[in-house]
């Protein structure tokens, strides 16, 4: 606030109505009163007066009219400034000019310079400001980008990294962000800090002013409003950096308080040892390195472009949604570009399924290349199958009531199985006699024929190895113990009876042989085995079964083909769900069929025309699959065959949506090779809603890879909660300690070493500071007193806030401050 007194009145052009004015002499004053209902004073605010410098600007700029007289000190007199002096010599230096005149008149208003005293500083001082790289770029390349040199950058992820807890100093409670603030600032970095209302930008730079501070830093803070410089101030005030802080706002330069400030800084004084503080910061860095280490396990980014945060949180969320279950191999990997095409193809699928008309039906068809000719050829495909069912049908229906065979609830593809087996095991009784099935003890029958044929084996093995060849009735009318003692006797008598005994017996035997020549002591032995398997084969309780027996001539094969078929015969007649009557019936009626072989029977005319219809229905589904691309597969239930029949029905009538499904295969297919397949079931299945198989996908795909990732991660499987949550109290607790203790080491790196106030000598600088502090009215302005106290005042004022106003005028350029 200023009372003007004297005033300038002009007009642009001579013949202008309209007249402007402008102040001249400026006295700084301020109102004050003692309580509400006091009246207001008006008193001198201790500043100088000044001469309108605007002004003065003003009319060199515009009339061309320079005077110098009025911009340095001002003439005075016994009482002050002389004021009727100053006017008239305005006056006489605007007689000349047309339209000006001087009147003499006073008013009380508030009057701003702080736009002309910034155009002033930056006019008059274009070069030393040009000094600082942003004023530079302000100046001379305002149009391009701004270069910030080889000013460090890191992310505030890093900050942990980068620097340890006592590398930082905060008063108050701050974020990553925030602490990347004070960082850059101490580091001289230029940047500009940007938030909404209440986001803690006034916590943010008092933190900044204590960092720079700490580091060493003196600190210019300059703020237009004086709420933003009061809110700041407050919080160094409260954290014990107030007698460190020199306010000048405009509205609070007053000669007395400013003296007050730097009295505070000087008789400040305070020493910390530095021990307790690195042993608290160390502290809450074993924390922080601990807690940093989870963090940085859950924020690890891998491959495929997920971490376990974001693992965590998706399975979290759709705790209860559904979800396809994925059954990877533990070593298979993706990356990202990989999971991302592989939820746009879950996304798709969810999309098009939604699109379709589906019906039952269309699940028969598996087939990507639709056309015209493929759809006429499927639904003729379709339509053979249809019959071909019927007519399975109809055989299986007739088989049954001929051989007496109840329908069961079994699966119609189990039944069809059996009825066939059935059929084919009496069919292949038509060219041989398989009554041996019908056997009381079949299973001895077996025992007893795997006997005969080891004997016929082993006769058969005997003979091949005889010197001489013998017929059957032979060998069975040898008396194999005469003969053997015969030659005992000879082996054991003295040469040469020896000789002759033997002759004998070769003599004997040989008259048994058809051929050849014997030797006794190689066939004796050989014979005696055929004549015991001869005895076997003759003796087999198989005699008399109805089986084709011919003594060592018998064909083996044929008899284990007739065994083999008819164990078959016997398990199909005795199939599961079959109660023993009416298997018994069914056993009379085949087995009078099998022994009267007559070809026109119903029994064999039932198992030919089902067989038939069973090869004429499995040729029509082989021709339907090849077309329809998927193999044709009977539900689980006995009414399959029906439901066959309807759904080939269905098809007819949906051939207008056969294209759509055709794509919709195409895309089936390309997520199967992705091995989507859990997920395309519960799509079909309708488990999943449209527009949620995507995240639906996320969700099965977090629940896969998360457990992964925890069994990989020593620091994520090896988590405890109780400990965890015990390191961030620890952390807390260390943090506040860190921040109590924060204020001492500041103020102990902010010692100016100044001697004591008593004992400085009254010519010199802190002399002539202790001596206006001593005066009731300080004789000296604040512009004097910063400008006589050049090595002084930048030890005790290490941080100023202060509006632009005073700033140009207070803080001149052989002193500049280090962060402003």
């Amino acid at each position: 606030m200023f009372l003007a007194v004297g005033f300038l009145r002009w007009r642009k052009k001579p013949e202008d109505e309209r007249s402007y004015r402008a102040p001249l002499l400026l006295i700084p004053v301020k109102l004050e009163r003692r309580s509400a209902s006091a009246p207001f004073r008006l008193r001198y605010n201790e500043d100088d007066p000044r001469f309108n410098a605007t002004l003065l600007q003003f009319l060199e700029r515009d009339f061309d009219l320079e005077l110098p007289q009025f911009s340095g000190e001002l003439p005075k007199d016994e009482s002050g400034i002389d004021v009727p002096r100053i006017l008239n010599a305005m006056r006489q230096a605007v007689r000349d000019v047309p339209g000006m005149e001087v009147i003499d008149e006073t008013a009380l208003s508030t009057f701003s310079f702080a736009k002309y005293l910034m155009w002033k500083d930056l006019v008059e001082r274009t070069e030393v400001l040009r000094e600082n790289r942003v004023v530079a770029h302000l100046i001379d390349t305002p149009d391009k980008p701004f270069d910030d040199g080889a000013s460090r950058r890191f992310n505030e992820t890093e900050i942990d990294q980068l620097f340890a807890p006592a590398d930082v100093i905060n008063l108050l409670p701050a974020d990553s962000s925030q602490v990347a603030a004070s960082i850059v600032a101490a580091e001289g970095q230029d940047f500009v800090l940007v938030g909404p209302p209440g986001t803690g930008k006034s916590q943010t730079i008092a933190n900044m002013i204590a960092n720079c501070l700490g580091s060493g830093k003196t600190v210019l803070f300059v703020a237009e409003k004086t709420a933003a410089l009061d809110v700041v101030y407050r919080r160094l005030r409260e954290h014990g950096l107030g007698a460190h802080c020199i306010e000048l706002h405009s509205s609070k330069s007053d000669r007395r308080h400013f003296l007050t400030q730097l009295r505070a800084a000087w008789e400040y004084e305070s020493r910390v040892d530095p021990t307790e503080w690195l042993t608290i910061n160390e502290r809450l860095k074993l924390r922080r390195d601990q807690l940093n280490r989870y963090v940085a396990a859950l924020h690890k980014t891998y491959p495929n472009g997920w971490t376990p945060y974001l693992a965590f949180g998706t399975t979290l969320r759709g705790a209860n949604d559904a979800a396809p279950h994925f059954d990877w191999p533990k070593d298979r990997t993706h990356d990202k570009g990989a999971l991302i095409s592989m939820e746009e193809l879950a996304d798709n699928l969810g999309e098009y399924f939604a699109s379709l008309q589906h019906t039952p039906a269309m699940d028969l068809v598996d087939f990507e290349d639709h056309n015209m000719g493929w759809q006429d050829a499927l639904l003729s495909g379709a339509e053979s199958l249809r019959h071909g069912v019927e007519k399975l049908v109809g055989s299986m229906g007739a088989f049954r009531s001929t051989l007496g065979i109840s329908p069961t609830r079994q699966p119609a593809e189990d039944e069809i199985a059996s009825l066939t087996r059935l059929a084919s095991a009496i069919e292949a009784g038509r060219d041989q006699d398989l009554s041996i099935a019908f056997a009381e003890d079949f299973t001895r029958s077996e025992r007893d024929f795997l006997d005969f044929s080891a004997a016929v084996t082993a006769y058969r093995e005997a003979e091949q190895k005889l010197t001489a060849r013998f017929t059957v009735q032979a060998v069975e009318s040898i008396d194999m113990e005469a003969l053997d003692r015969q030659w005992q006797e000879a082996t054991a008598s003295l040469w040469p009876l020896s000789v002759f005994a033997r002759q004998k017996v070769t003599r004997l035997l040989q008259t048994y042989a058809e051929g050849g020549t014997v030797k006794p002591e190689n066939d004796l032995n050989l014979l005696r085995r055929m004549k015991s398997q001869a005895r076997l084969i003759t003796q087999t309780p198989l005699k008399n079964a109805s089986l084709p027996l011919k003594g060592l001539d018998t064909n083996l094969t044929e008899i284990a083909e007739i065994f083999e078929k008819a164990g078959h015969l016997r398990a199909a007649l005795n199939a599961q769900g079959r109660n023993t009557e009416e298997t018994a019936q069914t056993s009379r009626k085949v087995a009078a069929a099998l022994r009267d072989r007559q070809a026109h029977d119903d029994v064999w005319l039932a198992c030919e025309r089902l067989l038939a219809a069973h090869r004429d229905f499995i040729d029509a589904c082989q021709k339907f699959s090849r077309l329809a691309g998927r193999d044709i597969r009977l539900e689980k239930t006995s009414d399959a065959l029906p439901e066959l029949c309807a759904r080939l029905d269905a098809l007819a009538d949906a051939r207008r949506n056969l294209r759509d499904w055709s794509n919709w295969c195409r895309l089936r297919n390309k997520a199967c090779a992705a091995e989507l397949g859990p997920l395309i079931d519960l799509i079909q299945r309708g488990a999943i809603p449209a527009g949620k198989a995507r995240s639906a996908f996320r969700l099965g795909y977090a629940r896969w890879w998360l457990g992964l990732i925890i069994e990989e991660s020593d620091v994520l499987r090896n988590f405890d909660r109780f400990l965890h949550e015990k390191a961030i109290r620890d952390f807390r607790e260390f943090d506040d300690l860190v921040r109590k203790h924060a204020i001492g080491q500041i103020i102990s790196r902010l010692s100016h070493d100044l001697p004591a106030v008593q004992s400085v000598p009254r010519k010199s600088e802190l002399g002539l500071l202790r001596h206006q502090m001593e005066l009731q009215r300080p004789s000296q302005s604040i512009r004097d007193m910063i400008s006589k106290m050049p090595e002084s005042f930048p030890k005790l004022a290490q941080c100023m806030l202060m509006s632009p106003f005073p700033s140009p005028s207070f803080c001149r350029p052989t002193r500049p401050f280090s962060m402003s």
